[in-house]
């Protein structure tokens, strides 16, 4: 019950009826999958008197409104994509079926598993991805929740949550209790495990509010978590990170850039880290922070490499306003080293420093 409670709060599910279903998920399989409104599967079908169903999730979404469960049945599914859906209020969850997990599979390294475009309001849970050049790509997209889902073997990116050119305001992202591993099978610089924001100056809104909680996330070819600097009002709490093969930065990166932020404001705390490597013969980094006022507590980490650098400031805090790092106590097992001020400047030539308190 406090799980389900937890869980509510901290992907803002604000229904009743949907905490129901958390609990059932955890506690009931069977009597969880009476609580889909509709199904939707790939295999021939019987409508049923009391629950719809149909053969793709458009379909569905479309006869959907706000509160409404959609359930996948068992089966292997090829990419969905999801465009210019609101599931109001109550939110629409788009599921897998408990009983057996349903598969998105993706034949070669294109396209996403699942894909958002310009949607908000939307719950995804409980799938197995797999192929594809990402598993979960949502652009334009906000009030997501990507929940209990298992990634692996894509191109590059596990979930990657980008703005764009985006028509809305983008917010309250919550990346919560996936497991992501095995990632970058086709382009290895790239594959983040969760990647947050736009590397780049194409995009027009800040993403405020982003939660990422409990995730599980291991052998990727690239950062498992990457916050770029459109973002703002982050937590990276309580995730599990290892095995880790680094292209560049740390396994934990934030805002390591020195074009000017706002201000990213992240908390990192209680996460796991360990087993972290480089292949490009840089230092294996834990935490890599570049802007942003930020706290870092409570975090575990473990290394044995001689170059390690647990957690690494960057020398990009670019806005003076935005540059206060809050060291907590974090708990660093390494023959490197445990903390590192002005660590890099990541090849920007910027000599901006973090202030640092210790708390």
């Amino acid at each position: 019950m406090l799980f389900c409670k937890s869980l509510c709060e901290q992907i803002s599910l604000n229904v009743k009826a949907t905490c129901t279903l958390l609990i059932l998920f955890v506690f009931n399989n069977n009597v969880f999958a009476a609580d889909c409104s509709s199904y939707v599967t790939n295999q021939p079908f019987a409508q049923q008197a009391n629950t719809p169903i149909y053969s793709n999730i458009n379909t569905a979404l479309n006869k959907s409104s706000s509160g409404a469960i959609i359930c996948f049945k068992e089966g292997g599914y090829g990419p969905v994509k999801i465009k210019n859906i609101d599931g109001g209020n109550k939110k629409i969850v788009i599921r897998s079926n408990i009983e057996s997990k349903a598969s998105i599979n993706n034949t070669d390294f294109t396209g996403a598993g699942i894909y958002i475009e310009n949607s908000k309001n939307l719950v995804l849970s409980g799938f197995d991805i797999s192929g594809g050049l990402y598993g979960i790509y949502a652009i334009g997209s906000s009030d997501l929740n990507i929940v209990n889902n298992t990634i692996s073997g894509v191109g590059q990116e596990g979930i990657i949550v980008k703005s764009g050119e985006s028509t809305q305001d983008i917010s309250n992202i919550a990346i919560i209790e996936n497991e992501i591993s095995n990632t970058g099978k086709s382009n290895s610089t790239y594959g983040e495990g969760i990647y947050v924001g736009d590397g780049n100056n194409a995009y027009n809104k800040i993403i405020d509010t982003v939660n990422i909680k409990g995730n599980t996330i291991h052998h990727t070819t690239n950062e498992a978590i990457d916050i770029k600097i459109n973002t703002t009002n982050v937590n990276v709490t309580s995730n599990t990170i290892y095995n880790i093969d680094l292209k560049f930065n740390g396994a934990i990166t934030v805002g390591t850039s020195n074009r000017y932020a706002e201000n990213i404001n992240i908390s990192i705390e209680d996460n796991s880290i360990r087993h972290v490597a480089n292949r490009s013969g840089y230092r294996p980094i834990g935490i890599a922070l570049g802007q942003g006022n930020a706290r870092i507590a409570n975090n575990r980490l473990v290394e044995k490499d001689k170059r390690f650098v647990g957690i690494c400031l960057f020398s990009t805090f670019v806005n003076k306003n935005a540059n206060t790092v809050v060291l907590g106590t974090n708990h660093i097992s390494t023959e490197g080293v445990k903390i590192l001020h002005n660590c890099t400047d990541g090849g920007t030539g910027s000599h901006a420093l973090a202030t640092v308190i210790s708390n």
